[in-house]
């Protein structure tokens, strides 16, 4: 996990109380847990990659589709929480995507993200780019996911939100950073204390990457970054970015759920699986079945 971390800073046009000067570059090991509850139902898909253009796609970490099992989360004993992000290392990519556009975020929810909600990016170029480019939108109206009080049920409900101001990708970008600023609820029974709604991810090993909290676990640690997720529970929450390329059809990389076939694996000519497509021959493997070869 790439760890120079961030302009996260500038996300006072959320109006939170985020403090550029005292953020923590190094994401660590949050002692204290979130609040968690997993449910092995099979989700009901309800609006998300439907609403999407011809001409979009969506990158980011690979959810649950229901099969390992999905869930909600939150930060209610925390002495803080202010944001929930990935963050995602797009080198091997960025080149493949040249010329599209990062135009908004995709995200599901399973409660109100408070007064103070923004969706964001910050995208960087390389381990020296320090400030990065950040993208952002304020939240008002979107639809909330409802998981049935026996776990047994999942009705999932995608928003789609754009960014105040698109990024065009140049091939130069080697990470991005997204997620949703909210305001925390102290509780242990208001279900907007535990508005994440994540999936399980088995196939990535960039398990720190996936889950991570901005805030304060404990009155005594500095406020920071603080990954949640691990090979034990390797949770990441329900939210991709939306990529445009103007005239065509943009790749969907690492998500499940649309109604066209897109790459769910990537293994070498001899077997080996991949976290991303690598230079050469790939052997992928479509969300539909279908495995093909694909020259990178």
């Amino acid at each position: 996990m790439k760890k120079f971390l961030l302009p996260l800073m500038s996300l006072v046009f959320f109006a939170t109380s985020t403090n550029a000067q005292n953020l923590n570059r190094n994401a660590v090991k949050a002692e204290v847990p979130a609040q968690m509850s997993l449910a092995l139902a099979q989700p009901a898909q309800k609006g998300g990659v439907k609403k999407l253009a011809d001409n979009q796609g969506l990158i980011g970490f690979t959810g649950s589709d229901g099969a390992n099992g999905i869930g909600r989360a939150g930060f209610p004993t925390w002495s803080s929480a202010s944001m929930v992000i990935s963050d995602l290392d797009i080198s091997d990519v960025a080149n493949d995507l040249k010329g599209c556009k990062v135009v908004g975020l995709r995200f599901a929810v399973t409660g109100s993200l408070g007064k103070n909600a923004g969706v964001l990016a910050l995208i960087y170029k390389g381990k020296n780019d320090q400030k990065g480019t950040e993208l952002g939108a304020d939240l008002a109206d979107y639809d909330v996911t409802v998981i049935s009080d026996n776990q047994q049920s999942v009705d999932v409900a995608w928003n789609e939100v754009n960014f105040d101001q698109p990024y065009e990708i140049t091939g130069e970008e080697t990470e991005v950073m997204y997620g949703y600023a909210y305001t925390q609820v102290k509780s242990q029974t208001n279900k907007n204390a535990t508005p994440v709604l994540f999936g399980v991810n088995k196939d990535s090993k960039d398990y720190d990457d996936m889950f991570l909290v901005y805030g304060k676990p404990n009155a005594g640690d500095s406020e920071g970054l603080y990954y949640v997720s691990s090979e034990e529970k390797p949770y990441v929450p329900c939210f991709q970015l939306i990529v445009e390329k103007p005239g065509g059809s943009t790749s969907v990389i690492g998500i499940k759920g649309s109604e066209k076939a897109v790459a769910s694996k990537y293994y070498t000519i001899g077997g080996a699986q991949l976290n991303a497509p690598q230079k050469g021959l790939n052997i992928v493997k479509m969300s539909d079945g279908r495995t093909v070869k694909v020259m990178k």
